[in-house]
């Protein structure tokens, strides 16, 4: 009986631990910095440099653009370049991916530039990630690519545009 008691002691104390490192986790990467961005690296991945002189690799949350060699993939990254390439803008980072790259949500002034990227046609709306966001946030980019669709706006001037995640996974 006493084993068992120490064991539950143990069991329960490491759940706390966990619970608490989650929590630290989540915070450290659910916040907002000013940075200046002194790199379009694609139509979805920026570097930016903060107000502390560190730089930062930042993927646009919530939409995947085309690739470089894809078409319509150096428009992409040349609308996002003109959009806000030596700007200062605020960057809601939110977690990392797998390739250690901050992903966030870049804001110039009050304009969400992820969004304004998939209302123009040059993202599409990830919807493999939309989940991970608000009910609000991902209805409003499901509309931006319904609107750029209907409008045949960028990629959308494409008869059948080949989404980014099915161009790279042909190219492998």
């Amino acid at each position: 009986m006493k084993n068992f008691k120490n064991h539950s002691k143990i069991k329960l104390i490491k759940i706390c631990i966990f619970t608490f490192l989650v929590t630290i986790n989540f915070n450290l990467f659910s916040k907002t910095i000013k940075a200046k961005i002194i790199k379009i690296v694609d139509g979805d991945t920026v570097v930016v440099r903060t107000v502390n002189n560190i730089k930062m690799k930042i993927r646009l949350s919530g939409i995947d653009a085309p690739e470089r060699k894809q078409a319509h993939g150096i428009n992409a990254a040349n609308f996002l370049k003109k959009l806000i390439f030596s700007k200062i803008v605020n960057v809601h980072i939110s977690n990392k991916d797998r390739y250690k790259r901050h992903i966030g949500t870049v804001f110039l002034k009050k304009t969400n530039i992820n969004l304004e990227l998939v209302r123009t046609g040059n993202a599409w709306a990830y919807r493999k990630y939309l989940s991970k966001m608000s009910k609000k946030k991902e209805e409003a980019f499901v509309r931006a690519e319904s609107y750029a669709q209907y409008n045949r706006i960028g990629l959308w001037s494409d008869l059948s545009p080949v989404p980014p995640w099915i161009w790279r996974k042909e190219k492998k």
